[in-house]
This record gives structure tokens, C-alpha cells and sequence, in this order.
């Protein structure tokens, strides 16, 4: 049986290496896998054989740091607006659309890549942490 199979990973070269090499073993048993990572790794990717999905960098240290310079009320009284403000930062809305409409099987997830854990466990796939 043939799976599609998502595999997530950006950051240090060793992470990045071991998951693309686990991508390439999955293809090459016959398996439809598509590596997700940071943009500058989509040579890598393909050089492999394996389809590309770039991901965007998390801008949450920005967005701490930025938070931290209101007053404490003026923080309360906009705790919508920096929730919103901050799940934005994390940059995982463009990978869980694009997961959804790669509709995987399976998808292996970096397990330093917290947001985009929860937000591929929200697609109702089971989904490993690497």
C-alpha cells in the first residue's frame, strides 16, 4: 500500500539531514513523500527525488520582544488583538493549508517544531514525532 507522507523539519543541519534521509528511504519503499522545510533546504529536497514544501520562519522571539514594551493594562485591554498577533508569529497557518490540501496519510513531524506538531495533529492524521 502506497501512503502520502508529509515530513517536517527546519533548523540544524543533523535534524534536517536524518529527515530528509527517512524521506528519501519512504519513496524509495514506493511511499509519495513531501518534505516541508526552511526554503534554502528545497535543493536538498529535490535532489532526493522528493516533492517540496517551503515553510516560513517563526517570527514569535520578534513578537516577544515587541509585546514586552506596553504597560501591563494596555496589554489586557488588547489581549485579543496580541493573541492574534502572536499565533501570526509562529507562521504555521500557510503549513497547515498546505498539509490540507496535500491531504497526507501520515505526516513526521521535527519534534522541536511544536506549532507545527499541533497545528498537523489538527488534521485528523495520525501524525509522529520525530
Amino acid at each position: 500500500m502506497t501512503a502520502r507522507i508529509l515530513c517536517v523539519s527546519m533548523g540544524m543541519a543533523g535534524p534536517v539531514s536524518a529527515c530528509v534521509e527517512l524521506s528519501r528511504r519512504l519513496a524509495v519503499a514506493g511511499h509519495r513523500v513531501t518534505y516541508a522545510g526552511a526554503g534554502g533546504d528545497r535543493h536538498l529536497a529535490e535532489k532526493h527525488g522528493l516533492e517540496f514544501m517551503p515553510l516560513e520562519p517563526s517570527r514569535y522571539q520578534t513578537f516577544l520582544e515587541t509585546d514586552a514594551a506596553p504597560s501591563p493594562l494596555s496589554r489586557l485591554v488588547g489581549l485579543a488583538e496580541r493573541r492574534r498577533l502572536a499565533m501570526r508569529s509562529v507562521s504555521v497557518e500557510s503549513f497547515a493549508a498546505g498539509a490540507r490540501e496535500l491531504a497526507p496519510d501520515l505526516v513526521l513531524v521535527d519534534g522541536e517544531m511544536h506549532e507545527h506538531v499541533i497545528a498537523a495533529a489538527s488534521l485528523g492524521v495520525p501524525v509522529a514525532i520525530l
